[in-house]
């Protein structure tokens, strides 16, 4: 496909995601943004374990890692207080599926068996945990203001880094993970990240001082660019090109949320220690 036409197809589906991100945010609040994170984490778990998961016996492992996700989630939203507790138990009743379910592997079958557990396991911690910080964010003071702030970050650096490496890359940032990514992308990337946050700041005035947001942003764009190197990995690891393809010019939703899922606890531990 020609680049016009790849362009059209991913500005498409970034006017339609926008809308439906402004409505369950902005008008939607907490309640809102916690279904936007509890869909945007079992979408992704969908595409992860579809990476991950290989045994036979991988459609009832996806069924069980979804639901487990959910509950968790929703566990999570409820009571942030004990997070530790059913992060905890989360994991033991994960450990307790695989356990029992060996049975069924043959020899040779239960170090896959084991590998797919390792896996599932850091999928609790980066698609189900991770998410939850969207809507504890939006429960903060000005709270709308830090997601909004977030997202328009993460957006900005993202685009950045696409534009800035197709016309001025040369020096690949990390070649043996993600060869197209070069560091003058990832150079503008930030800077559009810092550019974003201090605009946003200038226009809105939400009390935040100005060298506080540069330094939220020089974090969030850093770690944001680290979760995309970490998705490419996972990618390059398990040798596929996207996590997915259900959104038309920009692959999977893991592919389109992996720096925003990184960098989300960042956020609001920045937002914790600095406002």
């Amino acid at each position: 496909m020609n680049i016009d036409g790849e362009l059209q197809k991913r500005i498409g589906t970034a006017v339609i995601g926008l809308a439906l991100l402004y409505f369950l945010i902005v008008p939607g609040g907490v309640f809102g943004t916690a279904v936007l994170a509890l869909v945007l984490s079992l979408a992704m778990w969908v595409e992860y374990t579809g990476l991950t998961l290989e045994l036979l016996d991988r459609s009832e492992k996806r069924l069980f890692l979804i639901l487990l996700s959910f509950v968790s989630f929703i566990f999570l939203q409820w009571t942030q207080v004990y997070s530790l507790l059913i992060i905890t138990l989360t994991f033991g009743a994960m450990g307790v599926y695989f356990l029992l379910t060996a049975w069924r592997h043959e020899e040779v079958d239960l170090q896959i068996h084991t590998q797919e557990m390792a896996f599932s396991m850091l999928g609790i911690i980066y698609l189900t945990v991770c998410p939850s910080f969207l809507p504890w964010l939006r429960s903060e003071e000005n709270g709308l203001h830090f997601v909004l702030l977030f997202l328009f970050m993460n957006w900005a650096g993202d685009i950045a880094a696409y534009f800035v490496g197709k016309r001025f890359g040369s020096r690949p940032l990390y070649k043996r993970i993600s060869p197209k990514k070069t560091w003058e992308g990832a150079i503008g990337g930030l800077i559009a990240t810092v550019g974003v946050a201090v605009l946003y700041g200038s226009v809105q005035n939400f009390g935040v001082p100005l060298f506080v947001l540069i330094l939220i942003s020089l974090i969030v764009g850093t770690v944001a660019q680290l979760g995309d190197l970490l998705e490419s990995l996972f990618k390059r690891a398990f040798r596929k090109k996207d996590s997915g393809s259900i959104l038309p010019g920009h692959g999977g939703i893991l592919d389109r949320f992996d720096g925003i899922i990184l960098s989300l606890p960042v956020m609001y531990g920045c937002v914790i220690l600095f406002s």
